[in-house]
């Protein structure tokens, strides 16, 4: 799937040699989503901003090719690695949480599951892309996230802080709202 003329997003079985000219191929094995149960959510803030610095030296090694994001096999895979290409959109190129949305409404809706809460049982509630992209749009326009500043800040996030915090040996916390809310996980 194209998502603009120097980027395409393809799931894991993809032929992209056939499909895009001039294409660099890549992936990010290590960003993933660690499931407690049956959960199955959004990528967190530092694989968000640690996707973008990785596009963007993929942008930069390969300027004069497509460059290819190749996600995980399965669907919840491909589910996280739209979202994180979404959040590319939104945050380095200023895209709407809708215009990310359109630009994905090509893709076959069965290469996506909603996102769920942590538990086996039914699930009464799901999250969409959508659902996520606006919060995102919503928390970028509190400066809660954003793109880095000189003392390296993603608006109200330090990737480094976050990581301590969101190790289990140190109470795997996520400050939700700034100020206001925190969760644990």
């Amino acid at each position: 799937q194209q998502i603009a003329d120097w980027l395409y997003i393809a799931g894991s079985q993809a032929d992209v040699g056939s499909a895009v000219p001039n294409a660099h191929e890549f992936r990010t094995p290590k960003i993933k989503y660690h499931a407690y149960c049956d959960d199955f959510g959004p990528m967190n803030a530092t694989s968000i901003i640690e996707f973008i610095m990785k596009l963007d030296d993929q942008l930069i090694l390969h300027k004069k090719k497509n460059v290819v994001y190749i996600s995980d096999p399965g669907v919840r895979a491909f589910t996280n690695a739209t979202f994180l290409v979404g959040c590319y959109l939104i945050l380095k190129k200023d895209f709407a949480a809708e215009q990310c949305s359109e630009i994905f409404a090509g893709i076959d809706p069965d290469n996506f599951e909603e996102y769920r809460d942590a538990t086996f049982s039914e699930n009464s509630f799901r999250l969409s892309l959508l659902d996520c992209w606006d919060g995102l749009v919503k928390a970028k326009s509190h400066g809660w996230i954003g793109m880095p500043d000189r003392n390296g800040l993603w608006g109200s996030i330090d990737p480094a802080e976050y990581l301590h915090y969101e190790h289990p040996l140190n109470g795997n916390i996520h400050i939700s709202v700034p100020g206001k809310f925190v969760a644990f996980q």
